[in-house]
C-alpha cells in the first residue's frame, strides 16, 4: 500500500534485501569518501617565489651549520663527525639544485 519494494543487494546476487535508509547512508558515505579523495589529490601547484626564498634561506643556515661541524670534526680529530656533516652538506646542495629545476 504505497510502500516501495526494498532494493536487492548487488554484492550478494540479490539474496538479501536492503533497507532504504541503509542505501542512503551507504551512498552518502561513498560520496563523502569520493569528495575527500578528490580534495586530497595533489594539484601540482607552483608554491611561488616566497616558498623558494624561504627554502634557500633555510638551506643557507643548514650549510653554515654543516661547515661548523666539519671544522669542529677536523679540529678535534673526529672524522665520523666531519664525514656526517659532509653528507648533510651534500644533501643540502642537492636540495638547492632541486629547487632550481
Amino acid at each position: 500500500m504505497g510502500q516501495t519494494a526494498p532494493a536487492l543487494c548487488t554484492e550478494c546476487g540479490g539474496r538479501f534485501k536492503l533497507k532504504e535508509d541503509t542505501m542512503t547512508t551507504t551512498d552518502e558515505r561513498a560520496v563523502d569518501a569520493g569528495k575527500r579523495a578528490i580534495e586530497a589529490t595533489v594539484t601540482g601547484k607552483d608554491p611561488g617565489q616566497g616558498h623558494f626564498v624561504v627554502s634557500l634561506v633555510k638551506s643557507f643556515f643548514r650549510i653554515i651549520g654543516c661547515v661548523i661541524f666539519i671544522i669542529l670534526g677536523f679540529s678535534i680529530n673526529e672524522m665520523l663527525l666531519a664525514y656526517g656533516a659532509g653528507m648533510f652538506f651534500a644533501a643540502e646542495v642537492l636540495g638547492i639544485a632541486e629547487e632550481m629545476v
